[in-house]
């Protein structure tokens, strides 16, 4: 499932000064749908060595030099979003990394099970959805850049109601807090009755997801999206433009107040997306 954390828990290990003081070198690469053994080994390589020069190296001159970088040395890398489930393309990839010095870590991030089961050495760590407390404390800071709502007692029950549509996701609890910023409280003057209605729940999960900068099998547009980003930085820019003003349609075609608040800004959004991670 999409939207638990499993990047940002990544990361956080990642980043920790005592993961950093334990290993000799480390690395991140976001794999994603293109599991390209030659793009991530140059990716990896260039995370441990800057100024390598890699553009016109094969597969083989790239591990021998990954190789080198990671022969006797204690490493950490993450390989971030992996939905590759062919064991041959994993076990071409992973040939210099068993140079590296005992204790050394890889990291895969996936929503997929299967590719837990092909890449693993150890039982899969599966996140668990957020309680409602935690879920809410995520909503306020993002939406209110506190804690709690004790200077803002007036937004509680509103910001429960929100959150009760976030189903424990983390990511859905950001996104809408981050969009509601500021405007929490017209939010609750304006919502009424959209907290039964069944057009908000669709709202929520298109937010879910389409907040994720990779294009999952979905409605047509959606792979038309994911054919149309192979043709060039001009073309997606184009095609961004264009889906974000579809979906700004779409969702005010909801009718409902607070879709017709959240609309603007999820399209506003969803271009910032396709334009940052698509070019």
């Amino acid at each position: 499932m999409g939207g638990l954390g499993k990047t940002t828990l990544a990361q956080l290990v990642y980043n920790d000064k005592q993961v950093l003081d334990h290993f000799n070198l480390k690395a991140w690469t976001c794999v994603s749908d293109d599991f390209d053994v030659i793009r991530l080994t140059k990716t990896i390589l260039t995370s441990i060595v800057a100024d390598q020069n890699v553009d016109n190296l094969n597969l083989n001159s790239l591990q021998e030099k990954l190789n080198k970088q990671l022969s006797g040395k204690k490493f950490l890398l993450v390989l971030d979003d992996v939905w590759n489930r062919n064991y041959d393309d994993w076990d071409q990839l992973r040939r210099p990394f068993e140079v590296g010095a005992p204790g050394s870590k890889i990291i895969v991030t996936t929503r997929n099970q299967e590719v837990a089961k092909i890449m693993g050495t150890v039982p899969a760590y599966q996140l668990k959805k957020l309680s409602d407390n935690d879920c809410l404390a995520v909503f306020v800071q993002h939406s209110l850049g506190t804690r709690d709502f004790s200077l803002q007692k007036s937004l509680e029950e509103i910001g429960k109601k929100i959150v009760t549509k976030c189903d424990g996701l983390p990511l859905a609890a950001q996104t809408l807090g981050g969009l509601l910023r500021g405007n929490l409280d017209r939010t609750a003057g304006a919502a009424g009755s959209c907290w039964n209605c069944s057009r908000y729940r669709k709202l929520l999960e298109l937010l879910v997801r389409r907040s994720r900068p990779r294009v999952v099998a979905g409605s047509a547009r959606d792979r038309r999206l994911a054919a149309a980003c192979a043709v060039g930085t001009a073309g997606i820019s184009r095609l961004a433009v264009g889906t974000a003003r579809v979906w700004l349609l779409e969702l005010l075609a909801f009718g409902c107040c607070l879709c017709s608040l959240l609309a603007a800004a999820c399209a506003r959004l969803w271009l910032l997306l396709v334009l940052a991670f698509g070019c």
